[in-house]
């Protein structure tokens, strides 16, 4: 097993590899089914030019249908972003994971959200190095973990 998040889908998709099949998808959670939201983000600069607002609203529209939604994420092996797209096309993972988005009790905001920058970086640091040391033990990490978490 390996853990990776959606942007790995895209590349098993594109081996020739099917979701459900060679690879699957799973919430990891000791609470159910609870799933992580994150995203990217696009804004546009402020301008006056009627010609560059025209531009922005076309890319904004066609950004956001719902058709070219779903039809990017079958591409990079995501979820719409937008909950109204028909996503009957897509494999089986990508629907469990909409069907998890559409449930408000399941959804647990991004870390980045739940603490400032520099705790974030330090727990993510902290992890890199449990993972690339084999002799860090689990308490040791826990205490560490804890420091971070408490720094003012």
């Amino acid at each position: 097993m390996q853990v990776m998040g959606d942007w790995a889908k895209g590349e098993f998709t594109n081996a020739g590899q099917n979701a459900g099949k060679e690879f699957g998808g799973a919430v990891l959670s000791d609470h159910g089914t609870a799933y992580r939201i994150g995203g990217d983000v696009f804004a546009f600069s402020h301008t006056k030019s009627s010609e560059t607002l025209k531009a922005q609203a076309l890319l904004q529209h066609v950004m956001t249908d719902p058709a070219n939604q779903v039809a990017f994420s079958a591409k990079k092996g995501s979820i719409p972003v937008r909950q109204d797209g028909d996503v009957a096309s897509l494999d089986v993972c990508a629907r469990k994971t909409h069907e998890w988005l559409l449930d408000k009790s399941a959804q647990a905001p991004a870390n980045e959200l739940l603490s400032p920058p520099a705790i974030t970086g330090a727990v993510e640091d902290l992890i890199s190095q449990c993972g690339n040391d084999p002799s860090m033990s689990t308490d040791n990490f826990i205490s560490k973990v804890v420091a971070a978490v408490r720094q003012p």
